[in-house]
């Protein structure tokens, strides 16, 4: 009975995911900044790009224009959604219905994140044939990254579910957010491909979850593969991060829902 129950549920969770994705289609006035900020970085960082290290001779001009698009969309994205702050104050609420708070800001956060990555893949679209690039070249690579953003998705939103868990726990974790956002930046390859870094940095750095999520990505959409290693090798690292995350969430929210002041804590 309770599988069936939760089965019937699925259009629920499906239809609020798809709600917060049509959100981010209608709140663009409060994103203008974003995505007036987005073509300067793209042009910025290949600029500085192209003074660095260039030299280098793993990519081509319009490759990096490409590279720094997807990463910028893939970061300007990460663990930045609102909803992810609104979590909190719908926990108590959701103890009178009979569904999942945790499920509901996985969904949430699942939806919010791909609409907001799906704004800036079309302004991306549109922009990076002015810098010069193959319109095909730029179709090809955001048609891979389509390909990946369900299963980064997943990954964001569990993250994000931990975070929100969090903040019933401690009733702030923006604190916690920059941190997080800012190794992730660093070890991620997010202003320039890993491949250019020297070593032993770059080794180093490919080992990382960040990797994962930023500069592997960026490189299968250009290059239609990973760097050093299969498809296969990169899913299952993805599926051992989905792994550890939904773990983590169910001890967090555990924890966090037995100190809830609803639950007497």
């Amino acid at each position: 009975m309770r599988a069936a129950s939760r089965g019937g549920e699925l259009p629920f969770y499906l239809r609020y995911a798809g709600f917060q994705l049509r959100e981010r289609f209608t709140d663009l006035l409060s994103a203008f900044a974003y995505l007036a900020l987005y073509p300067f970085f793209i042009w910025l960082l290949t600029q500085m790009w192209g003074r660095f290290n260039a030299y280098q001779g793993h990519y081509s001009r319009s490759e990096i224009f490409v590279y720094i698009a997807i990463t910028e969309l893939l970061f300007m994205t990460f663990l930045r959604s609102p909803f992810m702050q609104r979590t909190a104050a719908d926990f108590s609420i959701s103890l009178s219905r009979p569904r999942s708070w945790l499920t509901m800001t996985f969904a949430g956060q699942f939806g919010a994140t791909l609409g907001a990555r799906l704004v800036y893949a079309v302004t991306a679209l549109l922009l990076l044939p002015f810098f010069g690039v193959p319109a095909k070249d730029v179709i090809d690579a955001f048609f891979r990254l389509l390909l990946l953003i369900p299963l980064l998705g997943v990954v964001e939103a569990l993250m994000a579910s931990v975070l929100a868990s969090a903040q019933l726990l401690w009733h702030e974790t923006r604190y916690l957010v920059l941190p997080i956002t800012k190794i992730f930046l660093a070890l991620g390859g997010v202003f320039g491909p890993l491949a250019d870094y020297g070593e032993p940095g770059r080794s180093i750095f490919l080992k990382l979850p960040a990797s994962d999520f930023f500069f592997q990505v960026g490189h299968f959409c250009i290059k239609g593969e990973f760097y050093e290693m299969s498809e296969l090798e990169w899913v299952v690292r993805i599926l051992f991060w989905i792994v550890v995350f939904a773990i983590w969430n169910r001890i967090f929210f555990r924890f966090a829902k037995s100190r809830h002041q609803s639950f007497g804590g």
